[in-house]
């Protein structure tokens, strides 16, 4: 018994031997190459990477530098992503891709010219009004201010969605180009944001309103803000950045003045209330009596 199987794996081995292998054929690359002007005028040395794993072959041209030819072990795989590239100048790249027959010899030409695309037609379409996204500009003159020439954004919170309940600062200044805001405050109470890489504890380097009186507890001296109004109270956030804002305070990032909403004009006594549940035991409450 011992004799019949080791004459079997015997056999079996001189059979998977002695069958002739597809890669242990040789493959021939040749082609022609195309350079930019005047920019080869002898032969040049080429590194080819894809066919020895991670290892590159080298290749002369011929002494004019406008073919090349080489011979190498047939890999395993029938498609070769081929990157050629000029010996010592890694900006000078060409790729191929070779589909692999049953022919020993393969053409590839290579051009190291620049290459130019003609690309479709994009049509880009967007809402051409500022107002129907929660956005618009400050107009030139607005009550007795100028901001003609001055980088601002306003944000219309009635025109916005998002959680008022949750007082988000995120949500509240998504759409505040230039605005770097760090979430410390789970109610949104502090109002930590800067801008232009100003560190943004505590808005420290924002000039704080409300209605355009200051809310910090001292601009000049001690300019960290530690109340910011209910995301539900407020009607719009301006915001100006940069020295644009200088007119109003010594603070660089720029000001923030959050305008509250009006009491209705046809109402002797409003009251309102809103009342709002989450998961994870969230609850929020908030009452406005004008």
């Amino acid at each position: 018994m011992r004799k019949i199987l080791l004459c079997i794996i015997l056999c079996g081995g001189s059979i998977g031997w002695a069958v002739p292998g597809f890669s242990q054929s040789l493959l021939h690359l040749y082609g022609d190459i195309q350079w930019e002007e005047r920019q080869v005028k002898g032969p040049v040395c080429l590194e080819i990477f894809g066919l020895a794993g991670n290892q590159s072959v080298q290749v002369q041209t011929n002494e004019k530098g406008t073919g090349y030819a080489l011979t190498v072990k047939r890999p395993d795989y029938t498609f070769l992503s081929l990157m050629f590239r000029r010996c010592g100048q890694p900006d000078k790249v060409a790729y191929v891709n070779v589909q692999l027959t049953e022919s020993d010899s393969v053409r590839c030409d290579l051009s190291f010219r620049p290459q130019e695309y003609m690309l479709g037609e994009v049509q880009v379409k967007g809402s051409s009004s500022r107002k129907e996204q929660g956005q618009r500009f400050m107009r030139d003159v607005e009550e007795a201010m100028i901001f003609a020439g001055k980088k601002s954004n306003v944000t219309l919170t009635e025109n916005m969605l998002f959680n008022k309940a949750a007082n988000n600062t995120r949500q509240l200044f998504r759409n505040v180009p230039g605005i770097t805001i760090q979430e410390g405050s789970e109610g949104g109470l502090q109002l930590n944001i800067g801008t232009r890489g100003l560190n943004p504890n505590r808005s420290s380097n924002f000039n704080m309103r409300q209605n355009g009186y200051d809310i910090s507890a001292d601009p000049l001296g001690y300019p960290e803000s530690y109340y910011t109004p209910n995301a539900n109270d407020i009607k719009e956030v301006q915001v100006f950045r940069g020295a644009s804002a200088l007119q109003y305070g010594s603070q660089f990032g720029g000001m923030v003045n959050f305008k509250l909403s009006e009491p209705s004009a046809d109402k002797k006594v409003e009251v309102r209330q809103h009342v709002s549940y989450g998961s994870y035991g969230f609850l929020s409450s908030y009452t406005r009596a004008s």
